[in-house]
């Protein structure tokens, strides 16, 4: 099954959900018909400057960059269904690739937990380590979730950044000029 099939088997267009950071790739596009609240760490016009600024992104994709409804971490998720009186009303979520950007994975799925219905699903697109540019990072391990659960975690941490940037500097440093991200 394609991916984007899968991502959508349990959604329909007319029921309401919220799409997590979708950028300029979106899942369940509004513009498609779906009912779909958009959450993400910046506001639309700013993703919109973003898209522009890099070279990576052909122009083509800053139409496809949706309006945001929520500005928000998505590890604030159970505050912000709460804020947004969404509690128990959502009936599916999809998050494709940025779960593993979460500083604080635990809180977010409980924010899923609090914001959907009985039966409601969360649809995620996690990429595999081993074949992209998190290949040279350690696994993260259950206690660094806890441990960011229990601090109450809402950035990445200083040693986060740096694991990220020495890795990026791995990739560079074997494959030449990296071109499908940007370390800024």
């Amino acid at each position: 099954m394609k991916r984007l099939e899968e991502l959508r088997r349990f959604v329909t267009k007319d029921s309401l959900g919220m799409e997590v950071a979708p950028y300029f790739n979106p899942v369940v596009p509004k513009s498609e018909g779906y009912n779909c609240l958009v959450l993400d760490v910046f506001d639309t016009e700013t993703l919109r400057k973003h898209a522009e600024d890099d070279p990576n992104i052909v122009s083509e994709r800053y139409n496809r960059i949706e309006d945001v409804d929520v500005v928000s971490d998505a590890s604030r998720l159970k505050e912000v269904i709460a804020e947004k009186d969404l509690t128990g009303k959502l009936n599916y979520i999809v998050s494709s690739h940025n779960f593993e950007h979460l500083p604080d994975p635990i809180s977010f799925l409980q924010g899923c937990s609090v914001g959907l219905v009985p039966g409601g699903v969360l649809a995620m697109a996690v990429p595999d380590g081993r074949a992209c540019f998190d290949h040279f990072r350690m696994p993260t391990r259950l206690s660094a979730w806890l441990g960011a659960y229990h601090r109450g975690v809402t950035q990445p941490t200083p040693e986060t950044i740096f694991d990220f940037r020495a890795n990026v500097s791995d990739y560079l440093a074997e494959n030449g000029e990296m071109t499908s991200f940007s370390i800024e």
